[in-house]
This record gives structure tokens, sequence and C-alpha cells, in this order.
């Protein structure tokens, strides 16, 4: 049997379930070595658990190999618990006067032409980005006010939608 690209085959060419290239968590790779361990050294997982770090313990103190294995593991697992950074757009500028994201039109929705009077034209895009998809949909909905006959791409998503709104409020290359 022989593995390519991901997944397997057999002598006669049949392909298999692909296997996943996504790198395990660090949860899931220690429920899987505690299972290995407990498998080799006996049912008992706090013991087995105790026992396997001995034994490493013990070849650490002598194994250049071991040690580096321990660090390349290590490495790979610190990696892994970073918080992954957001899509999102960072942290919201601070707004020139006192108006800010939750500011709204006498008519309750999110104005974008009143918000844009609070921040610099390059700062909308990111304090957009942090409105809620139902938000940016009332947004839109102040913009067609402004300018009769004009849609946004896409109306579910927000890139589309940020977009449209700041195209037609500040202008384009924003």
């Amino acid at each position: 049997m022989s593995t390519s690209a991901g997944r397997r085959s057999t002598s006669r060419g049949r392909h298999m379930t692909s296997v996943s290239t996504k790198p395990m968590s660090a949860a899931r790779r220690k429920t899987l070595a505690t299972q290995q361990i407990t498998n080799v050294a006996g049912s008992n997982q706090t013991l087995a658990v105790t026992a396997a770090l001995e034994v490493i313990a013990e070849r650490l103190a002598w194994d250049p190999n071991v040690q580096q294995s321990l660090r390349e593991k290590y490495a790979e697992l610190l990696e892994l618990s970073q918080p992954k950074p957001r899509g999102g757009t960072g942290s919201v500028p601070k707004p020139k006067g006192t108006l800010g994201l939750g500011e709204f039109s006498s008519l309750g929705k999110l104005d974008p032409y009143v918000l844009s009077r609070n921040y610099e034209p390059w700062e909308l895009r990111q304090v957009l980005g942090s409105a809620t998809a139902a938000r940016l949909k009332q947004a839109i909905e102040v913009v067609q006010e402004h300018e009769p006959g004009t849609a946004p791409k896409n109306r579910t998503k927000k890139a589309d939608m940020i977009d449209y709104i700041v195209e037609h409020v500040v202008g384009p290359g924003y």
C-alpha cells in the first residue's frame, strides 16, 4: 500500500479516504499519547503516564536525541496552543469627537455618514469591521437612501458590505 498526496491507495489503484492535513490540536495529541501509553503500560492512566514520564526523564539525562525530540515536540505544541489571529481588523481607532460605532441615525440605524465625520477616511473600514453583519445591513440601507439604485455585491459577506459602504461614503481607494 502506498500513500500519495494525502490519499491511500491499494495495489489495484483504488483510492480510500483522504487523510486530513490539518494538524491535530494539543488536546487531541495528549489524548492519543495517553492512549498509546496506557496500551503499553497498563489500564491505570495516572500510573501509566507517571511511569512514562519517569522513563523519559531518565533518558533525557543522557540521550541528546531524546532531548532534541522533546524540544521539537514542545515547540510544535506551543505553536498549536497560541491563540490564532482573528480575521478581524484589530483595535478600533478612537473617534475624533464623542461619536463612536455605537451611534446611530435618528431611525436607530448605523449611519456611516455620521460615523465618517468622526474618523479619518482610512479608518472607516477598520471601524466598520467591528460591526455586526446586522448593523452593516442597516448601514447599507442608509447608504441606499442617499444613493438609490446602488447595492453591494453581496449582502451576506461582511467584506463586500464594508467595501460598498466605504466606497460610497468616503470614496474609492479607502
